[in-house]
């Protein structure tokens, strides 16, 4: 679970959940568990990485595509070319995924606060949030 600081608008009273520090969550999920947030465009973030595999998958002849990077050859050193490709895809998305959920609670906080939102002075966690957030 990732670790949560209590936002409140001064105005309003509504308050709403800020996240800080690295998201285990985003990283197990794949981006998923911003749907669930209401958070758009983090989703779409991670949604992204997964764009190269899909392209390749489907979208790009086999072939043609082991001819173009491998001038032809079914294997390089005795592993087939194209389990190469997307070997270093896979590679690609787990190290995107990694850096996006170190960045994203706190983008995703950063957001909200910049909407009229502050920290809740009674939480017991403010000087670590306010560390993490750069506050």
């Amino acid at each position: 679970m990732d670790k949560t600081i209590t936002l409140r608008n001064p105005v309003t009273g509504k308050e709403r959940t800020g996240y800080y520090g690295f998201s285990r969550d985003a990283l197990y999920t794949g981006g998923l568990i911003w749907l669930r947030r209401g958070d758009f465009w983090a989703f779409l973030t991670f949604v992204c990485t997964w764009l190269p595999l899909i392209w390749i998958y489907f979208f790009v002849p086999r072939q043609g595509l082991i001819d173009t990077i491998f001038n032809g050859a079914e294997t390089v050193l005795g592993i087939p070319s194209i389990g190469i490709v997307y070997g270093f895809i896979i590679i690609y998305m787990i190290a995107f995924h990694i850096v996006a959920s170190a960045t994203c609670n706190k983008k995703h906080t950063i957001f909200i606060l910049n909407r009229g939102f502050e920290l809740d002075p009674n939480a017991p966690n403010l000087e670590e949030a306010r560390k993490a957030l750069g506050l």
